[in-house]
């Protein structure tokens, strides 16, 4: 197959992989009219974990489950949980593109770590990139010192919560199986659902609850294999641009399932974050062009 050929079909792995994800998204907006989010998460993840462990079965790395409790990957599946805590409780009260818009933030975070932590230096068109990011934000949460702007703020710390796993994740050592690792992102939900139970009022979940949350199970386990293959096939660098592509998926789903039509702040804070994030995606290419490119002697 010519690079070509396998960068095509990265990037229709990639875009299949966001429209699952905005699915399992839906279905869970749609639960939580009757179900609190740590009850929410432990039973779509109840009905998840079978579904990656069977796939680890069928892809013969059962051995591989011991990784499950090395350092790095329980300390990713801890940031893990946090996401998952804080976007299922801010899908509820927020328009699907918003929260989807807000997560795309995470390249922009990714960004802000790394430089305050000294982990690489950052340059005036970096910063900002990231200021622009930011005024992305502000429009898509519309700060107006309503309800939402609670539910946006909690949608921030999941974007950020996302930018420190997605570091963590960097850090894996390759030969720790991608789908070992999404068992030990599912078994985090689990265990966050649970530590939510003390502070919850959970009720008797409705037969089309029980199916929503299997859907979604279903739909994002189905988003994490194409992800895997997706990043198996091609390039992150072509492939990164292509991850946007959920924001139109959440404007679409949002306005079918629950009639939402993003209002002006949302389309242009939208905008200035796909533009922080492109070109941040492109400053790291530029960057490790650098660091690869051969020494030339004086």
């Amino acid at each position: 197959m010519t690079d070509y050929a396998r960068n095509k079909r990265g990037v229709l792995y990639l875009l299949l992989a966001m429209a699952v994800f905005v699915v399992n998204d839906m279905t869970v907006k749609m639960a939580a009219a009757s179900m609190p989010p740590g009850q929410m998460m432990l039973v779509r993840s109840l009905f998840a974990v079978p579904m990656v462990f069977a796939l680890i079965v069928a892809s013969g790395e059962t051995k591989q489950l011991r990784y499950l409790f090395t350092r790095l990957v329980l300390f990713r599946a801890l940031f893990e949980m946090l996401v998952a805590v804080m976007f299922i409780s801010a899908l509820a009260h927020l328009p699907l593109a918003d929260i989807t818009a807000i997560l795309q933030a995470t390249p922009i975070f990714l960004t802000l770590i790394v430089a305050v932590f000294g982990i690489e230096r950052i340059n005036a068109r970096g910063w900002l990139a990231v200021l622009v990011g930011f005024i992305g934000v502000l429009l898509v949460s519309k700060p107006t010192g309503g309800g939402d702007w609670t539910y946006s703020l909690i949608a921030l710390g999941s974007a950020v919560f996302v930018a420190i796993r997605d570091l963590l994740t960097r850090r894996l050592p390759s030969h720790v199986p991608s789908m070992v690792v999404t068992q030990g992102t599912t078994l985090s939900v689990v265990l966050g659902g649970l530590l939510l139970a003390p502070f919850e009022t959970w009720v008797m979940p409705s037969a089309s609850s029980f199916g929503l949350l299997f859907i979604a199970a279903f739909f994002v386990t189905l988003g994490n294999v194409y992800v895997i293959k997706a990043y198996r096939t091609a390039s992150v660098a072509i492939l990164s641009p292509f991850r946007y592509s959920v924001i139109f998926f959440a404007v679409v789903l949002g306005f079918v399932a629950f009639g939402e039509i993003p209002d002006w702040l949302t389309i242009s804070g939208s905008s200035l974050i796909i533009a922080a994030g492109l070109y941040t995606i492109y400053h790291e290419r530029r960057r490790i062009r650098a660091l690869n490119a051969p020494a030339t002697e004086p």
